[in-house]
């Protein structure tokens, strides 16, 4: 009985594995460029045992693309097609790209963070590119929001 639960635990441990490494669908956009944040976590004032979390800015970190081709994982072995550093404001912008697939990755502390890009570009909004925020949130995933600012 011992050696059975011991089994069912593995099994159940490596169904759970698989699926967390299955390769997530990829984010189209239409250009490439916005801005990169951080979740961060800081102490509340009033209450200094609590915390909540907020966004930071993320500057002068290398924002990468690398070619995608298949289910290909990123990108250890692979050049980078391209590469920029945010602004002190995180604010980065990838010109005059082909469109394709490509991984967008953003290193931040040692690490690097990737996310699968369909990179398809339109004639208009090219220049605007304040409603794409590249966001790394606290559970550190590194995922596309958008703002949208209604006047």
């Amino acid at each position: 009985m011992k050696h059975g639960c011991t089994w069912l635990i593995c099994i159940t441990l490596g169904v759970l594995s698989v699926r967390a490494q299955e390769p997530s669908r990829p984010v189209k956009v239409d250009r490439l460029c916005g801005y990169l944040q951080q979740e961060k976590q800081y102490p509340e004032k009033r209450n200094p045992n609590s915390t909540q979390y907020g966004y930071a800015s993320v500057g002068q970190a290398p924002v990468r693309l690398y070619p995608r081709e298949g289910t290909e994982a990123c990108c250890s072995q692979m050049p980078p097609t391209r590469e920029v550093l945010t602004r002190k404001n995180g604010k980065f912008n990838f010109r005059q790209l082909p469109a394709g697939n490509y991984w967008l990755g953003a290193l931040i502390e040692n690490r690097e963070y990737k996310m699968q890009i369909e990179y398809k570009p339109t004639k208009e909004n090219q220049s605007d590119c304040e409603e794409h925020l590249y966001t790394l949130d606290k559970n550190r995933n590194f995922v596309l929001l958008a703002i949208i600012t209604v006047t």
